[in-house]
């Protein structure tokens, strides 16, 4: 567990070192941002379904999509309670609650499930991640816009859920790509980690430590989204005794930061932007820390 750890934290250090000292100029990196999101990481997703289905990958992917789909409803309902207590207005507990919500699934879930757990990790994160998809651009999307709005558009049009639905069809299905594709496929997807983790490097060199630390709710933000989350997940996959892979990508990804596209929606409809990317760079910068704790708590329960 420990040489993965250090993997992970040389190879965002390196994105950091390379953005640092001017070797990868903006425009560039939004290239390689737009690269890795339309066409890389959704390869990477449709080379993980050729597998076959058996008993106990059905049941991983049945324990995933429960697990997702209890953790969103206990999330929105249990944040949505929690932000009617507290002296915010109107626009701040929106951003409150799908901050809180929504993680960075797909940029970072995506690379360290394949990491971890191989293609069988990315199929998991792949159900998961449509649990994410759905319930971000109908209801998130709807609740940052003011109610009564939803980006179903969009959701059919994104890379990552058309890649993520596509590879559920493979599984279930006794359909294949071509053997010299599924190479390809495999040898593109195979550029996931790698790159999403030097891009992440570069965007630690953006942030500013000084305007992070006075903003009280980012630190609730922070501390639901990286500990009280991913701890119950941990709990009730733990006391119920679920199969250890799906039960750790579920953990994983609850543990990850805030996903940008809620900072984006929140600048779009001008839903307190700024709280809204605070949220996101604080729990990146602080997911350096508690993510490889969580790893290693992982290790130590017998889940990875």
């Amino acid at each position: 567990m420990l040489p993965l750890i250090f993997k992970i934290l040389l190879l965002m250090g390196f994105g950091f070192v390379v953005k640092r000292v001017g070797l990868l100029p903006d425009e560039i990196e939004q290239g390689l941002t737009r690269l890795l999101l339309s066409a890389i990481l959704p390869l990477s997703i449709l080379a993980s379904g050729d597998v076959t289905l058996s008993a106990p990958l059905a049941a991983g992917l049945k324990t995933t999509a429960l697990l997702a789909a209890g953790y969103y409803l206990f999330a929105i309902f249990g944040l949505r309670l929690l932000s009617c207590t507290l002296p915010l207005g109107r626009d701040q507990r929106t951003v409150l609650v799908v901050m809180g919500a929504f993680a960075n699934t797909a940029f970072l879930g995506f690379p360290i499930a394949q990491a971890l757990f191989g293609s069988e990790g990315v199929l998991y994160c792949a159900v998961y991640n449509i649990g994410y998809q759905l319930t971000f651009f109908t209801w998130g999307v709807s609740a940052l816009a003011g109610g009564g709005q939803c980006d179903l558009k969009t959701l059919a049009k994104t890379p990552v859920t058309v890649a993520s639905a596509a590879t559920v069809l493979l599984v279930l299905t006794p359909l294949r790509l071509p053997a010299v594709l599924q190479d390809a496929v495999s040898s593109i997807g195979g550029m996931t980690t790698p790159l999403s983790l030097l891009l992440i490097g570069c965007a630690f060199t953006r942030m500013r430590p000084t305007e992070l630390l006075r903003d009280a709710w980012s630190y609730l933000v922070s501390t639901l989204r990286l500990l009280v989350f991913p701890l119950l997940m941990l709990g009730i996959v733990l006391a119920l005794r679920l199969p250890a892979v799906p039960s750790a990508c579920c953990v994983l990804l609850t543990a990850l930061p805030c996903g940008s596209l809620g900072a984006i929606y929140a600048e779009r409809y001008d839903c307190a932007p700024g709280f809204a990317a605070r949220a996101v760079v604080q729990t990146t910068l602080l997911m350096a820390v508690t993510f490889p704790a969580l790893l290693l708590l992982l290790g130590r329960v017998g889940l990875t």
